[in-house]
């Protein structure tokens, strides 16, 4: 009693030291999936909710400060596919954050990643430690990787090639974790795993991708309040680029998020656009995103 007692005030203090946080976390654990006995003992997955939610937003991920209305909102939603153990849990997560366009109250999808590789240990009342030079546990290890390739994805998009050091960052997660047992740290698991990620974002041949990714937000979302024609022909440059791109690299899950992120900013952007832009709009999005081929047909109707 005692025990939990310490780790809460502890988590409480974490908290408010770190007012300065630069991400604004919402957690959310979906045990929908679990069989009857497995979600007896509810307890365990509002405190892992709960603890989760005290690492991610308790932590100073960046040196640099941020106004209120600069921080990020970034939703982490667990899905508990199985418990493997009394303490060990098979899950899935998706991981999407978003970005304020200047002088506007629409917030862009900046990621949008599943992770299909949400594998760890949690015991109640023991707290959740990270040290950026090691690994001590799969959990915290996933959280750290997206709190900074959410900082790499979001200094990206407002600074080229500002985002370096955080993709970094994550690419130091994954090299410690390279001897973990749990799935989605090495790169003969699987193609949409954390380590390609990582390695889509460090990647010479996702260069153009990056800039892109500045190009599109400052270039063109910013400023699509105030010139949009010319905002829209800087977001066709990009796109143009990233079909170059994904000629080069098919199976980048970087894009693949990309596109999941902004398929429905990227028709609404558009829609408005004469006939032979959005007939140009279609055809590369329908080759760089297939999948959503349907709901790109809006463009040419």
């Amino acid at each position: 009693m005692l025990r939990n007692l310490i780790y809460t005030i502890a988590c409480l203090l974490v908290c408010i030291i770190n007012t300065q946080a630069q991400i604004t976390w919402r957690v959310t654990v979906n045990t929908s999936q679990l069989n009857t006995t497995q979600v007896t003992e509810k307890s365990i997955f509002n405190n892992l909710k709960a603890d989760i939610n005290t690492f991610l937003n308790g932590q100073q991920w960046s040196e640099d400060e941020f106004e209120e209305a600069e921080k990020i909102e970034c939703d982490v939603r667990i899905n508990i596919t199985n418990m493997l153990s009394q303490n060990n849990f098979q899950a899935t997560a998706q991981l999407r954050a978003v970005r304020p366009v200047f002088k506007t109250d629409y917030e862009s999808v900046l990621i949008n990643y599943v992770d299909r590789n949400f594998q760890f240990t949690y015991t109640q009342a023991q707290p959740l430690l990270y040290n950026d030079n090691a690994y001590n546990n799969n959990l915290t290890s996933i959280l750290a990787f997206y709190a900074y390739t959410v900082l790499a994805m979001d200094y990206f998009s407002f600074k080229k090639n500002g985002g370096k050091l955080y993709a970094e960052r994550a690419l130091q997660v994954v090299n410690n974790a390279q001897a973990a047992s749990e799935p989605g740290w090495r790169p003969n698991q699987d193609r949409r795993n954390r380590y390609w990620l990582s390695e889509n974002l460090m990647s010479q041949q996702m260069l153009g991708f990056l800039e892109g990714i500045y190009i599109y937000h400052r270039q063109g979302l910013d400023r699509f309040l105030f010139t949009p024609d010319k905002s829209r022909e800087k977001i066709f440059k990009v796109l143009k680029t990233m079909e170059q791109i994904n000629t080069l690299k098919p199976s980048a899950i970087l894009m693949r998020s990309f596109m999941d992120a902004k398929s429905d900013e990227l028709i609404n952007i558009f829609i408005r656009s004469p006939k032979e832009q959005r007939q140009q709009v279609y055809r590369i999005l329908v080759k760089i995103d297939p999948s959503k081929t349907q709901r790109y047909a809006k463009l040419i109707e």
